[in-house]
C-alpha cells in the first residue's frame, strides 16, 4: 500500500487547480501521512486560516480508498484540500 496526500484548491468560482507533480505527497504509512498533516494543520492555524476536517464515508471502486481530509480556507475565500488515500499497488481492488 501506498498512501498519497494530495492538495486541491478550489476558487470562489468554482474552478479547481491540482498540479500532480507539485501537490502531491507519498508516504510509505498511513501514520508517517498523518503526521505530515498534522504539522500542515498546526502552520495553517498559525497563518489564522479557518481548518476543517472531514472523513469520507465512501470507497472507490478503482482501487483508491480516500481515507481523510484535511481543509483550510485562505483569506480569498478560496479553499484547499489536503486528502489522503490508500492506493493498492498489486494490482487487485
Amino acid at each position: 500500500m501506498i498512501y498519497l496526500v494530495t492538495s486541491v484548491l478550489t476558487k470562489p468560482d468554482g474552478r479547481t487547480c491540482f498540479n500532480p507533480t507539485t501537490d502531491t505527497e507519498v508516504f510509505n504509512t498511513y501514520f508517517a501521512a498523518l503526521r505530515w498533516m498534522v504539522r500542515e494543520r498546526q502552520l495553517y492555524r498559525s497563518c489564522d486560516y479557518q481548518v476543517w476536517s472531514e472523513t469520507p464515508t465512501y470507497r472507490s471502486n478503482f482501487g483508491r480508498e480516500t481515507m481523510f481530509c484535511l481543509c483550510y480556507m485562505l483569506p480569498t475565500n478560496s479553499v484547499t484540500r489536503l486528502t489522503i488515500s490508500r492506493i493498492n499497488t498489486n494490482g487487485y481492488h
